[in-house]
């Protein structure tokens, strides 16, 4: 006879309250990101680009989009929370305030895949698309880094 998992209820400090983020936590939200993804992806295709700068382009549109979403916007719009959350980036407001969570962990797999598929499917490299992909997946990659949390470069978006 199989063991029944039971869910342990969580502790009432751990519940994520922010409704600007905990829909996120959802599985419908990680496969909505990926047929997005898919369709941005198809979308290049049917524009008939040549494949090594659609493949870039794709990377390119996704490490900027998902950073200035991520991490430039701050606040958020829903009204109830009446500026409980005007000094944090969309980022550091997933997981509550804790790193690492699963949603993070998402977060942070889905540009490193896309570079990679990027990168094997890039027949031509020229040094100058290959570093462009790199800077782009660094750039993001590091603005998820834990030691990143309300660090403000240079104090701009402060």
């Amino acid at each position: 006879m199989a063991a029944r998992r039971t869910s342990v209820p969580r502790v009432p400090s751990e519940v994520n309250t922010n409704y600007n983020t905990n829909w996120l936590d959802t599985l419908s939200f990680k496969v909505y990101y990926v047929v997005a993804l898919v369709l941005l992806r198809f979308i290049l295709v049917v524009t008939r680009m040549e494949n090594d700068v659609a493949w870039t382009v794709f990377h390119i549109v996704h490490c900027t989009l998902t950073w200035i979403g991520f991490h430039w916007i701050k606040g958020s719009p829903i009204v109830e929370e009446q500026g409980k959350y005007n000094r944090y980036t969309f980022w550091e407001q997933i997981g509550h305030r804790r790193s690492f969570t699963d949603t993070q962990k998402f977060l942070t797999l889905v540009p490193i895949v896309v570079y990679l598929l990027t990168s094997f499917s890039i027949q031509k490299h020229a040094l100058g698309i290959d570093v462009l992909n790199v800077a782009a997946l660094l750039l993001v990659l590091i603005s998820k880094m834990p030691g990143m949390h309300l660090v403000r470069l240079f104090g701009i978006n402060k």
